[in-house]
């Protein structure tokens, strides 16, 4: 019987470990595809930048998982060409999985950048590459921004919707 206990023991033990956030350090941080929706309009902040909101979904080799961004950058009015950029400066990020919940902060430097001249009313399409320091330890996170746009008549070009494609795990 005191075998038993052991053994129920031992099972929990493993199963505590397995299911705690700080397990995704122990285990290692799996690269994560990633997709989702701008769930806001950017808001902005009294020091010029912007904090644009994100949330979704993410597949990884351990499973799937629901992630939420927060990445405050430079207005992107000032990156207008394929030669200028956006700096993040800041922001969080999530993901929370069956067995694992990874959280933390955009470190700043990371950037976000046209992949083409934005022009009169197009779709806009962004590069976007930041560093994290999570509870997994450094991150990354690569993706495509796309903006869809449309002309309203008497109210000019408007952003109707976003989508984020890419990844996110270790650097």
């Amino acid at each position: 019987m005191s075998r038993i206990i052991v053994l129920v023991a031992a099972a929990l033990a493993v199963v505590g470990v397995v299911a705690t956030p700080a397990s995704a350090h122990t285990l290692g941080l799996p690269t994560y595809s990633v997709s989702g929706v701008e769930t806001g309009v950017p808001q902005d902040l009294a020091d010029g930048s912007s904090s644009s909101p994100f949330a979704g979904t993410a597949t990884s080799a351990i499973g799937g998982a629901l992630w939420k961004a927060s990445v405050v950058h430079d207005a992107l009015s000032n990156c207008t060409t394929t030669a200028s950029h956006c700096t993040i400066t800041g922001g969080a990020f999530k993901l929370v999985g069956l067995f694992s919940t990874v959280s933390g902060a955009f470190d700043s430097g990371g950037t976000i950048t046209p992949l083409a001249a934005i022009g009169p009313c197009v779709d806009e399409q962004y590069d976007v590459r930041g560093t994290l320091t999570t509870t997994a330890g450094h991150a990354v996170f690569v993706a495509r921004l796309t903006h869809f746009q449309v002309q309203v008549p008497l109210v000019g070009c408007v952003t109707y919707f976003a989508t984020v494609t890419g990844t996110f795990g270790p650097p």
